[in-house]
């Protein structure tokens, strides 16, 4: 059991830069659409999918969330079926991998008959570290503009991330673009929000460069996304006088690292270029960004409205190069449109119906623990639902389901399990404090 809680975090570190190890591949190598390195995360998922399966834990996994996995799995099994159709089998298939096979990992984490909370630290204490990593050579990339990920930037044809220089990369760290990155992001912040105190220098000192590295994705829905899981985790928890100390303490700490942006970077104009991107929040009309989202928005539902049904996996996003039937990635932006073209309305009912599972369920956790005066437990549901209605914001403006995406996703819904089944929840406040760590 304690080998495999180590492995699931390494499996999460692995997730999060692989995709620079590729990146360091193909610039040896040469560019291709996928190559072995790419599919090391699927790989290494393997051993959560022949636990489950083959050593029978899939019987300790509630029911809820069975049931939220048996509609991810149908969406995209229904989505998989329809790539055969339209000829799209290769790409289709590595859409469904990256989809579906990550949900093993908080599957997992859901059968090990821990307390939510000594599960919540335990991802906390392997994620953190791993974010302060990925910000940091996020900085460096920005600043820098390494070879490999200029090469990748070249090739890959990622317009969203930028120029292939220093300065001008939007950034998107070991991750693979900016929204992704962004996601990633969010999430780490929102976990460490609960935690943010003078008593913790490290985690603060961490958090501040987590928000230089934020703020230089230039990524808007994912300073959005994490506003809005900010202020609903507000409402939710018990201790809302030691939350909102803490969240004003990362926000003036937030505040004093983006200014120092220039001296750490050594770019006179991210400033200037960090306040543009601001502003145009507020005027949308003249967005040359969002006027462009809103035209390709005007054609993937005049796609849909053409094959209500769905046209399969593979026809959105980077996996079309792996296709004859089309010349070159097709995005959407929002995760919303591009689901319901990729799976239709049958497959599209599917794919909600697990998020929805996944919100409500948190939902009935935190009910519980507060019917049961469980401040822990209540605080820990909270953060589940909060990061949930954050990525359901954010899917409206980008995809952030695949991938990394999907694994944030289930290890949330998998670390939530155990608020119901405490029977002694004074056990949670003597478990060590290893957020920071």
């Amino acid at each position: 059991m304690k080998f495999m809680w180590v492995y699931s975090l390494a499996v999460i570190g692995l997730w999060a830069i692989n995709p620079e190890l590729r990146r360091l591949y193909e610039f040896r190598e040469g560019y291709s659409d996928i190559d072995p390195v790419s599919v090391l995360p699927l790989l290494a998922v393997l051993p959560h999918v022949i636990s489950l399966i083959v050593g029978g834990r899939w019987q300790r996994i509630p029911l809820p969330l069975m049931l939220a996995a048996w509609c991810w799995l149908g969406a995209f099994l229904y989505g998989l079926a329809g790539s055969a159709v339209t000829l799209n089998a290769t790409s289709g298939a590595y859409t469904f991998a990256n989809f579906v096979v990550p949900m093993a990992v908080g599957l997992w984490i859901s059968t090990t008959g821990l307390p939510s909370a000594l599960k919540r630290l335990r991802l906390e204490r392997a994620l953190f570290p791993i974010t302060t990593v990925v910000a940091i050579y996020g900085i460096i990339q920005y600043a820098l503009a390494p070879a490999w990920d200029c090469y990748w930037l070249v090739n890959s044809g990622l317009d969203s991330a930028g120029a292939p220089y220093p300065f001008q990369i939007r950034v998107f760290s070991t991750l693979n673009a900016p929204a992704p990155f962004g996601a990633f992001m969010t999430f780490a912040l929102l976990l460490a929000l609960p935690r943010f105190t003078i008593r913790r220098p490290l985690l603060l000192a961490q958090s501040a460069i987590w928000c230089v590295a934020f703020a230089l994705s230039f990524v808007r829905s994912g300073w959005l996304a994490f506003a809005i899981g900010a202020i609903l985790y507000f409402v939710l928890c018990a201790r809302r006088t030691a939350v909102l100390s803490g969240f004003l303490g990362l926000a003036a700490l937030a505040c004093m690292a983006i200014l120092a942006i220039p001296t750490i970077t050594g770019d006179d104009l991210a400033l200037t270029r960090l306040a543009q991107r601001v502003d145009t929040l507020g005027d949308l009309s003249n967005d040359k960004s969002a006027n462009d989202r809103q035209r390709v928005y005007m054609d993937g539902i005049q796609e849909f409205l053409g094959a209500p049904l769905g046209e399969g996996l593979g026809v959105v996003g980077t996996s079309t190069k792996l296709t004859s039937s089309r010349a070159s990635t097709t995005n959407f932006d929002s995760g919303y449109l591009a689901r319901l073209i990729e799976l239709g309305i049958p497959g599209g009912i599917l794919f909600y119906m697990a998020l929805s599972i996944i919100l409500w369920y948190g939902w009935r956790q935190r009910r519980y623990a507060i019917d049961h005066g469980d401040v822990d437990g209540r605080n820990n549901a909270s953060l589940t639902v909060a990061c949930s209605v954050a990525l359901l914001g954010w899917q409206a403006s980008n995809d952030v389901y695949s991938g990394i995406g999907s694994l944030l996703l289930w290890c949330l819904a998998g670390t939530s399990v155990g608020v119901e089944e405490e029977r002694e929840p004074q056990l949670v406040a003597d478990l060590p404090d290893v957020a920071a760590a």
